[in-house]
């Protein structure tokens, strides 16, 4: 079946929007969370910035660490090829 994929980001995010072109260019099915449009979508987001350890040098620098995606099976990245390589 389709792959479900999860990107949490934002609209005013060039990153963020970028890898969301890309993925539609691909043709793969995902879910927009956009944290600068819903309170729960950037609560979400917390809650990942919270627990993934994926955002620990994230954090140590500063970073928003956006967009991440996150995989059918629950793996967290912030590698858009990682994605695409499916």
């Amino acid at each position: 079946g389709l792959i479900m994929i999860i990107v949490i980001g934002s609209n005013l995010c060039s990153d963020t929007m970028g890898a969301v072109t890309k993925l539609k260019e691909e043709g793969m099915e995902f879910e927009f969370h956009d944290i600068s449009a819903s309170l729960d979508n950037l609560k979400e987001y917390l809650e990942l910035r919270e627990k993934s350890p994926l955002y620990v040098p994230v954090k140590a620098e500063g970073r928003i660490g956006i967009p991440c995606f996150i995989k059918e099976d629950g793996t967290e990245t912030m590698d858009l090829d990682d994605i695409l390589k499916k």
